[in-house]
Formats: C-alpha cells, structure tokens, sequence
C-alpha cells in the first residue's frame, strides 16, 4: 500500500517546493489539474479493476484535499480574490467530504 503514497509525495514536495521558489498560483492549479487528469485516465473502465484503478481513485480523493490546502494558503498569503478562494477552498473540502464516503 505504500505505492499509494509514493505520488502524493512527490505531489506535496512539489507544493512546498513551488511556494520555496515563489511559483503562481496558475503553475500551482496547472499542476494539479494534470493530475486530476492523469487519476482520470487511471479510473477509466478501459484498464478493468486493477491496482491502476484504485491507484487512480486514491489520488482523485487527494487531489481535492490538496486543492484545498493551496487555496486556504493563497488565501493567507495574498489580499486579491480573497473571498473567492475561501469559498472554493469550501467546495473544495466538500467535495472531498463526498468522495471519502464513496471510494
């Protein structure tokens, strides 16, 4: 099962990194959002039920938290839209919340 965290690590090390190097917020979102997609793909029925499958599952769970964490984080560190990345941070908790019943 450690295989599982293998990319969320890199994932986390990655955030850190790109708030160490003051990366945007776009590279940040870009980032995950390639991954979202990658997790997609994974997910799909194609490959049948396979340790990809659950692989894909478990980062899309993840990814939401993630999305949460980066939002929360923009929030405390910039002034701009601050309103708006609070209240995706929510949806973005929420939807978290909802996944973690399913998978």
């Amino acid at each position: 099962m450690i295989i599982q965290w293998i990319p969320l690590l890199i994932t986390i090390c990655f955030l850190a990194f790109s708030y160490y190097k003051r990366y945007s917020l776009k590279t940040r979102l870009l980032y995950l959002g390639a991954l979202f997609i990658v997790s997609l793909i994974l997910v799909l029925p194609i490959f049948g039920f396979s340790i990809m499958t659950l692989w894909g599952a478990f980062l899309i769970e993840r990814i939401w938290i993630l999305l949460t964490a980066v939002l929360f984080i923009e929030t405390a560190i910039s002034k701009k839209s601050r309103m708006l990345r609070i209240i995706l941070g929510v949806i973005s908790f929420v939807i978290y919340l909802y996944l973690r019943t399913f998978i």
